[in-house]
């Protein structure tokens, strides 16, 4: 109808996606983002809280999330 039909509704080659990849539901908070495709291409989840979670956590006294 909007003439997408040729690029979009499967993942193949020559089609867009965006998918993300994770390991556990997408919704819950603790749920890491292993890999995010924008437009079939992969994108860096790198950020600066990552960076900050990366820098602390292995602190003394710091206590894992679970």
């Amino acid at each position: 109808m909007l003439g997408y039909g040729s690029q979009l509704g499967t993942i193949s080659p020559g089609k867009m996606a965006n998918v993300i990849v994770t390991d556990g539901d997408p919704l819950e908070i603790r749920t890491h983002v292993l890999n995010l495709f924008i437009r079939g291409r992969l994108v860096s989840t790198d950020n600066k809280q990552r960076r900050l979670y990366e820098k602390y956590r292995a602190r003394p006294g710091a206590r894992p999330i679970s």
